[in-house]
């Protein structure tokens, strides 16, 4: 009989040291998968702040480039213009393609800059108006 009992308090502590064991390492999973989800989360912000940072350097670098190749072309149109006679400007076509990409960039400069519209100015499609509108159209 006392071996019968001492069998059982050493399975029934086995049990509880098992349980205690397992219920700890739970908690201590769940704080390691949090810490985890943390860094990731933290990676993943700056990530999203260097890819913004990437885009607005890129932005600043076209327009740039683009205020530099404007001005090449203007410098190009006033060079030929000074340095050629008439007839030497007649026989170059692609000093008229350059003159005429100056002056649609100097008016694009000029023109105010609107963003565009995401509709169209008037209803179209299958719901475009009502049963009247639709009565009053003539069937050709």
């Amino acid at each position: 009989m006392i071996w019968l009992v001492g069998i059982l308090s050493i399975v029934v502590g086995f049990l509880a040291g098992w349980y205690f064991s397992r219920s700890t390492n739970e908690g201590s999973g769940k704080a390691s998968v949090e810490k985890a989800l943390e860094a990731t989360q933290f990676e993943l912000e700056q990530y999203k702040q260097e890819v913004s940072d990437h885009f607005a350097a890129t932005a600043e670098l076209l327009e740039q480039a683009n205020d530099n190749y404007r001005k090449l072309c203007g410098q190009l149109t006033e060079s030929a213009h000074a340095l050629l006679d008439e007839k030497s400007r007649a026989e170059l076509p692609e000093l008229e393609a350059l003159e005429q990409q100056n002056k649609a960039l100097t008016a694009e400069d000029d023109e105010e800059w609107q963003q565009p519209r995401d509709y169209s100015g008037s209803p179209s499609g299958l719901i475009s108006g009502t049963e009247k509108d639709k009565q009053k159209e003539p069937v050709s």
